[in-house]
């Protein structure tokens, strides 16, 4: 198992070659124990999102005390490792579901389901594109 770290302050998933905007990304945040963290975000016309600490500390401390025994305190289980892949029409359909039945009880960022049904609509395939992680410390 990798040593723990800090966590980033700053999360840029690039995807190329550049997609259309909307592109949604799954981007996965390694626990040493329990369950890993996972985050979506939907590129811009440049195929860049940017994620900020803030931000996803506040959605997995919102899932960490929604299912209190699947997740880890992020900051003290954080392996230093996070992954990200295009997701896929499946995905995109379970992710869905989660936000309809989830909705009104923890909040989403702000468009997540009119980005959501878009990428839907849109169709994508991961196969079309790499994704790179950077992280910012």
């Amino acid at each position: 198992m990798a040593s723990k770290c800090n966590l980033p302050k700053q999360v840029t998933i690039r995807v190329v070659p550049s997609p259309i905007s909307g592109i949604a990304i799954g981007v996965y945040f390694e626990m040493g124990k329990k369950n890993n963290f996972g985050y979506t975000v939907f590129v811009d016309a440049g195929g860049i999102a940017r994620i900020h600490i803030e931000e996803f500390l506040r959605t997995f401390d919102e899932t960490r005390f929604l299912f209190l025994m699947d997740y880890v305190d992020p900051r003290s289980n954080f392996t230093g490792r996070v992954t990200a892949k295009v997701l896929s029409m499946s995905d995109l359909q379970r992710a869905l579901r989660a936000f309809q039945a989830f909705d009104g009880k923890v909040p989403f960022p702000a468009d997540y389901r009119k980005n959501l049904k878009a990428a839907i609509g849109r169709g994508q395939n991961p196969d079309d594109y790499r994704v790179e992680v950077q992280l910012g410390y």
